[in-house]
């Protein structure tokens, strides 16, 4: 029986960086329209890409109405880095933007329909904005969302650039956004509403909720949930969502993994219900409200 760590993974991201390419970029062109579906209570927006034989299919999913969503990227006859466990840094920006941001939740071994690919937490906003502290890094769920900013910067994004993982430069001509993710949104308050919540108050929180003490809780999942025995050696991301009532009680638990684990996903949830602590999301006016807070769990086998 492997040996496995189970930590929190906060959304911060490092300092920006500006990555060299020893070439111009691989341009990828779309080959279809942008699609949004529910998948297994997650909201996925898909389009497909290719450059010669090169194909890449980039997908926005999420399953909490939130700013942040996970990028995930699976091509073919694209190289990337593999750095042991899977675990590794991915650079990438929207364009416009100056320079790269390194998300420190960069995975470049995910394995979907046989086929490698890469992800990590985004965000449309700029590098700019991210990166706004005295120490070079913001936590994701710090971010006063500006609705008014998010969809100008929709409407003016023209691509995605990523440098690591890939061995060299990609370009992902995904055309402005607002559009395609205006559909992400209504998808994800559909689920909202069938979970009870109120879309259009998570779609104007002007604070999300937010953890207490992050690493007391984590100390606890370290401390309390079981080892994954059906887990191979390396690393593995699953997210995991609470509502968290307007009191700041954690209310529901949902996780997002491939581990088909049952006494992990209970024990997960089981301890973070009883174990964090959040001061609650904050509507338009500034009363307490319900919302999502959704981060990231580490597992490594060693």
């Amino acid at each position: 029986m492997g040996k496995y760590l189970v930590a929190l993974s906060s959304f911060a991201v490092a300092s920006a960086q500006t990555a060299h390419a020893a070439k111009g970029p691989l341009v990828l062109a779309p080959v279809s329209e942008w699609s949004t579906a529910q998948e297994d209570g997650v909201c996925i927006l898909r389009r497909d890409f290719q450059a010669g034989r090169k194909t890449l299919t980039l997908e926005f999913s999420s399953f909490s109405y939130d700013p942040f969503f996970q990028v995930r990227l699976v091509s073919k006859g694209i190289s990337v880095y593999v750095q042991g466990g899977g675990l590794g840094y991915s650079y990438s920006r929207f364009e416009p933007d100056k320079g790269f941001g390194k998300r420190e939740n960069g995975y470049n071994k995910v394995i979907k329909g046989g086929k490698r690919g890469v992800f990590f937490t985004g965000s449309v906003f700029s590098n700019d904005l991210l990166y706004q502290s005295a120490e070079g890094t913001r936590q994701f769920e710090d971010l006063i969302v500006d609705y008014a900013l998010r969809d100008r910067r929709e409407r003016e994004i023209t691509a995605l650039r990523m440098s690591r993982p890939y061995r060299h430069e990609v370009l992902i001509e995904t055309g402005e956004l607002h559009t395609p993710m205006t559909s992400f949104r209504s998808c994800l308050g559909d689920l909202a509403l069938k979970e009870g919540l109120d879309p259009d108050k998570l779609a104007t929180l002007s604070r999300r909720p937010q953890p207490k003490d992050i690493q007391a809780w984590a100390d606890q999942l370290a401390l309390k949930v079981p080892l994954v025995t059906t887990y191979p050696t390396g690393f593995q991301v699953i997210e995991i969502r609470l509502t968290i009532d307007p009191s700041g009680k954690p209310i529901d638990c949902r996780l997002r993994d491939n581990l088909e684990d049952v006494n992990f996903y209970r024990s997960a949830c089981k301890t973070s219900l009883e174990q964090a602590e959040f001061n609650p999301a904050l509507d338009s006016t500034g009363k307490p409200s319900a919302g999502y807070y959704t981060t990231r769990l580490v597992v490594r086998g060693d």
